[in-house]
């Protein structure tokens, strides 16, 4: 009778034992729906950001998969030949499915393996191909090489990572280069996805536009925020954006260049509001002016381009500023 209680104590602790290394190594769904990500951007005339959004569980091909919305946010210098602007265009969406140690991305009409957390270093996997996989130049999109793994703490939450790198002769997969340039390791999150480049594997030919850029942030209600961006996820470059310089001779700025202070003199002597932005488009400065002049001191701006706009009654009028 004593044995069979040590023996039943034993598969107790066991049991035990068990559950709380099942417990430590949990692991945390992609994509799960409310998750949003967001990436930056920048083509030769337009630059801006990629939003994500998992909208919906679905069902395709049997296969319970999760909606991914995509959209592009951007201001173009020229954008359909209708001069600058701000615009925004509903990419085409993507789907994924995840289990425990494994994302599929489906393209092409079928579930193609993703990211693989479980895997082992040395371990490789083709890139989920691109829709338009007639548009390809050799059979196979390319590979990917796991280089390590780990285990990271964001927000409180383990996550598994896993490093990898394309394989030379991969055409199409992750980073920022083009193809016969050395490509570079990326780190892929399990519940976030890689950081230091675009969400989904993109082509690396010199002649070919890129859909996404560097990550920004992620959100969702159990890791919370996570963001390696110094502005606001959804920060568009405004230099061309929040100040338009109009051609005005009424309004002078003088001198300009300035060192110590800059003066401005407006057509009326109606109240105006003068606010000053730094080369990245961000709001420094705020002042009221009463009459049609005033004096501004810019000891506390250190030197470079900087953006004024002056706002009136009945006119707003904006235009460069350098600080020696």
């Amino acid at each position: 009778m004593n044995k069979f209680l040590h023996f039943k104590r034993l598969c107790s602790l066991v049991a035990l034992l068990m559950a709380i290394g099942a417990a430590k190594a949990q692991t945390h769904e992609f994509a799960p729906v409310g998750a949003e990500w967001y990436y930056s951007y920048a083509n030769i005339f337009t630059t801006g950001y990629i939003h994500i959004k998992a909208e919906k569980d679905t069902v395709i091909d049997g296969m319970e998969c999760v909606k991914l919305e995509k959209r592009e946010y951007g201001y173009s210098l020229d954008p359909w030949g209708i001069g600058p602007g701000l615009y925004d265009v509903k990419l085409r969406p993507e789907f994924v499915s995840s289990n425990e140690n494994k994302v599929y991305l489906y393209r092409n009409q079928t579930f193609n393996l993703w990211f693989d957390f479980d895997a082992k270093v040395g371990d490789s996997w083709p890139v989920p191909p691109p829709n338009n996989v007639d548009d390809m130049i050799s059979d196979t999109a390319g590979f990917l090489i796991v280089e390590a793994k780990g285990i990271e703490v964001i927000n409180g939450k383990e996550l598994r990572y896993i490093d990898v790198i394309d394989r030379e002769d991969s055409e199409w997969g992750y980073g920022d280069y083009q193809y016969g340039q050395s490509p570079y390791t990326v780190r892929i999150y399990e519940r976030i996805g890689p950081v230091g480049c675009y969400m989904f594997p993109e082509t690396h030919w010199w002649a070919d536009a890129t859909e996404g850029g560097p990550f920004r942030c992620y959100e969702d209600e159990e890791i919370g925020h996570v963001s390696n961006f110094p502005y606001n996820c959804d920060y568009i470059n405004p230099e061309y954006q929040a100040v338009v310089e109009q051609k005005n001779d009424r309004m002078k700025v003088f001198p300009n260049p300035a060192e110590e202070s800059v003066s401005i003199s407006m057509p009326s002597n109606t109240p105006f509001v003068v606010k000053i932005y730094d080369s990245e488009g961000r709001m420094i400065r705020v002042l009221a002016g009463k009459e049609s002049f005033l004096t501004i001191s810019l000891d506390s701006l250190s030197s470079g381009l900087y953006f004024l706009s002056c706002e009136a009654e009945t006119n707003t009028f904006s235009t460069k500023l350098i600080k020696k």
